[in-house]
């Protein structure tokens, strides 16, 4: 890249996109997590489909490697196999794993794109609405809980969106395909490959309450935590002017000793769940080499040498998708909570419109107080009464 280029891509404009009207008309009582997601991706769905089309394209090797390991076998144990043939497969493997580098970059670019962008808008659009809100609302909120709001939730929306198109997406398509082969060879296999899918839908409804629950409890308390370390700053002079340090100190690790507890709790709560999917899935892996076996011993048609290897590789894809579609739901259950936290922003009718608004340069004149009452809200008692001053 020549000088000129690289000034003309550091010159480069990138328009972040606007997505108010995604957060609009959303029912609060429903999954509105959901139903904004929905609307975000369909915004882009050429993008989203060539992504995935080129995600398919680049993965080729995978699906091909144990077709072709079959096929290699089944030829070799033929008896008088076809050397010509062998060669064959072998170049369109060659070449399926070649093709990997230019289709990946190409992938990854407009991928990482469109989850940029997206991200960069999501930001903009709560930043726009943080500057609409009331004052009173910013006092009621406080600093350091927005602040946790727009770091943290923004930061794990985009990871949200990066896990639904980077793996669950592609996950299910693999997974689809997979099956597609495995039927191809077997529909016996298949079903006793297949076995394993309601059972790991079992083990994540069982757990998704818990994980939910822990997620949204360590949230609340990490913003918690930021709103009290905020509060700490601000009033650092008056504590140490009275000698309050200790004070201070003991009550924000009171609220750091309870953010590591929930923290522990929903560290557990993971580790419960990945045991208990990971000891079922290699347990039925196990189970599908040893009938693979038994079906071949007894002649069973689409079984033989080749078969086994192909039903056993296309089960290692199968429990791959699967498990990483389950080991997706802390992450998923993180991503929704994340939105439905910035709900609660983007939703808020605690709005002071600043379009039109003249910004002042110079002021000049007089104040006057004429018969002024003020009473904080939600209390029945004025705090100031019937006060007049020039």
């Amino acid at each position: 890249m020549n000088k000129s280029e690289r000034k003309k891509s550091s010159n480069t404009v990138y328009r972040i996109p606007n997505y108010d009207d995604v957060f609009s008309n959303v029912n609060k009582k429903k999954n509105s997590a959901n139903s904004i997601v929905f609307r975000l991706f369909k915004k882009k769905n050429p993008t989203l489909i060539f992504v995935n089309v080129m995600n398919v394209i680049k993965t080729l090797p995978v699906f091909l490697i144990p077709i072709i390991s079959s096929m290699v076998i089944n030829e070799v144990v033929s008896g008088s196999p076809n050397v010509n043939k062998i060669i064959v497969w072998g170049i369109i493997l060659l070449v399926s794993v070649a093709q990997n580098v230019p289709s990946h970059t190409l992938y990854a670019k407009i991928a990482n794109n469109f989850l940029r962008k997206t991200s960069a808008g999501i930001k903009s659009t709560v930043v726009r609405k943080l500057q609409k809100l009331s004052i009173l609302y910013h006092k009621d909120v406080e600093s350091g809980r927005l602040q946790a709001k727009f770091i943290k939730d923004t930061d794990n929306v985009e990871q949200y969106l990066r896990l639904i198109v980077c793996q669950l997406i592609s996950a299910v398509i693999f997974l689809i395909i997979n099956i597609v082969i495995s039927l191809k060879q077997s529909w016996i296999a298949t079903v006793f490959i297949l076995s394993i899918v309601p059972v790991n839908v079992f083990l994540t409804r069982l757990f998704r309450n818990p994980i939910r629950k822990s997620i949204k409890s360590y949230r609340l308390e990490n913003e918690r935590l930021s709103s009290k370390l905020a509060q700490m700053l601000d009033m650092i002079q008056v504590t140490k002017a009275h000698g309050l340090e200790n004070k201070e100190i003991k009550n924000i690790e009171h609220d750091i000793t309870n953010v590591t507890k929930k923290g522990l709790g929903f560290d557990n709560t993971l580790a419960y769940f990945g045991s208990f999917a990971w000891t079922v899935t290699t347990l039925f892996q196990c189970l599908c080499l040893f009938f693979s076996v038994f079906m071949t011993i007894k002649g069973v048609p689409g079984f033989n040498a080749g078969a086994i290897v192909l039903f056993q590789s296309v089960f290692g894809q199968i429990y791959g998708n699967v498990n990483q579609i389950i080991n997706s739901i802390p992450q998923i259950s993180q991503g929704v909570d994340s939105i439905n936290s910035l709900s609660e922003i983007m939703l808020s009718d605690d709005i002071e419109d600043y379009e039109g608004k003249i910004p002042l340069h110079k002021l000049e004149g007089n104040v006057k107080f004429d018969k002024v009452y003020y009473r904080y809200p939600n209390t029945p008692d004025y705090t100031i009464k019937n006060f007049s001053r020039r």
